[in-house]
């Protein structure tokens, strides 16, 4: 993968496919308007533009007709089928262990995106940055990390886990559903999502 340009691997849609076409949604017409192979799943081998990226999961949350789209299918994840995390997750004993390798390991699954873990005195803030503005209000896109960061916190904590020291920024707080658990969801940039949480919890 060329890292310089902002490409991400197409089969990172594949949770989104799988969903529509497990409620028996057809989004062929959205791949063939996009010049996309209709295969799903989606092949691991290739890799689109952020732009097309953004667009497609906007317009699959819109088909599915369904407010919180991307944020279920986030916190359904099977975080250890998904390769960053499952290496992340072999690897550490400590959320801060689990969260720094997650951070390494995610540059090879798109170049669109640069996650990142700071510490702030008693807070941290886990996010990811965007190399370039989405075309599109990225509010399914937000939403899917808000549910797979909070499933991450949430697997990784156990016990210690307390929605309401849980703060995220995200573009669009309305793809949120109210019953998301507790924590508190605000609106930020289109540029990115962040996460933060009391620091304690990293170690």
């Amino acid at each position: 993968m060329k890292k310089k340009l902002p490409l991400i691997r197409l089969s990172s849609a594949n949770p989104f496919f799988l969903e529509l076409r497990e409620r028996g949604i057809d989004v062929s017409s959205i791949l063939v308007d996009m010049n996309l192979p209709l295969d799903i799943p989606a092949s691991d081998e290739l890799f689109v533009s952020s732009s097309v990226m953004y667009r497609l999961v906007e317009q699959m949350g819109a088909l599915a007709d369904d407010a919180s789209f991307g944020f279920s299918i986030g916190r359904r994840m099977d975080l250890l089928n998904w390769t960053p995390m499952a290496m992340a997750a072999d690897e550490s004993r400590t959320v801060s262990g689990l969260l720094s390798r997650f951070v390494v390991y995610a540059l090879d699954h798109s170049s669109s995106t640069q996650f990142y873990l700071n510490i702030d005195g008693d807070r941290a803030t886990f996010g990811l940055r965007r190399v370039v503005k989405p075309p599109v209000v990225p509010a399914h896109n937000d939403a899917f990390y808000v549910g797979l960061i909070s499933r991450m916190l949430i697997s990784a904590t156990g016990s210690s886990w307390n929605p309401q020291a849980v703060l995220f920024e995200v573009a669009d707080p309305d793809a949120i559903p109210d019953s998301a658990g507790g924590f508190r969801v605000v609106e930020g940039g289109w540029m990115g999502i962040r996460a933060s949480f009391p620091s304690e919890w990293l170690f």
